[in-house]
């Protein structure tokens, strides 16, 4: 009887050990994870003016060969490639950017930002 009890302990490890095998077919979503994020300016798919101020980035090197600046670096909110520029000067931006400073009364750093954002278009 003994043996038997024995017998019947590992013949439920083995059923056990079978029954938790990974024979799963299900299919893995392949599908690239896309991280939510809020913007006030810039989206995906924006190109930007001919100076490439306007073109979406997320860090710098995404504005290699355009505006050489991406404006998350000053705002975590903001999306977009620019340059600096000197307020009131004419000719630092393009006609659909606006040179905007985050200093009080106009003070440096000056950067030009798509004017559709600062009428909260973006």
């Amino acid at each position: 009887m003994r043996n038997m009890c024995t017998s019947f302990r590992c013949l439920v490890v083995v059923i056990s050990f079978l029954g938790c095998g990974s024979n799963n077919s299900k299919t893995v979503d392949a599908a690239p994870v896309v991280d939510a994020f809020f913007s006030t300016c810039g989206e995906p798919g924006d190109v930007g003016d001919p100076d490439g101020v306007g073109k979406f980035c997320q860090s710098g090197s995404d504005c290699l060969g355009t505006a050489p600046l991406c404006s998350v670096i000053g705002s975590k909110t903001t999306f977009f490639c620019t340059h600096l520029c000197t307020f009131g000067s004419a000719g630092t931006c393009d006609a659909d950017d606006t040179c905007t400073c985050e200093g009080s009364n106009n003070a440096p750093p000056c950067a030009c930002t798509p004017t559709h954002c600062l009428n909260g278009s973006a």
